[in-house]
């Protein structure tokens, strides 16, 4: 059934169903949705969820897809508590992802507005930062 999906159907099939593993912190599920060349980022940046992060509600805004249909892009508002404080927050995740073979594969997430406290920041990123002090 899945072969039958359109690029844009199973675009938006990747990128609906990467939202609920994450909201039920299912990290291990969702990483198999990224491509290889983020995992690395994409496990740090989501290293909280769970414990510090819990995902309230996702809520998909836009999705673009590039004309060719390899490439695509998504924003997504995350509703979440910090745990710590029990309070909720919103941030607002622009997605890039890219088609392999049947499916879509996220290659990049960027807070855009919101709380960017969502993502904790990979450590090349902490390392240039703290380097600017």
């Amino acid at each position: 059934m899945a072969g039958n999906l359109s690029a844009s159907e199973s675009l938006r099939d990747s990128i609906v169903n990467l939202c609920d593993e994450l909201r039920w912190s299912r990290i291990d599920l969702a990483i198999d949705r990224v491509a290889p060349s983020f995992r690395n980022d994409f496990s740090v940046m989501h290293a909280g969820w769970g414990r510090d992060v819990q995902i309230a509600e996702t809520e998909l805004l836009r999705v673009n897809m590039e004309t060719e249909g390899d490439g695509a892009s998504s924003m997504v508002s995350v509703r979440w508590y910090n745990m710590s404080s029990m309070t909720v927050h919103e941030t607002m995740v622009e997605q890039t992802w890219l088609r392999a073979g049947r499916h879509f594969m996220l290659t990049d997430a960027r807070v855009v507005d919101g709380d960017s406290r969502l993502f904790r920041e990979p450590p090349e990123v902490d390392a240039a930062a703290k380097g600017s002090l």
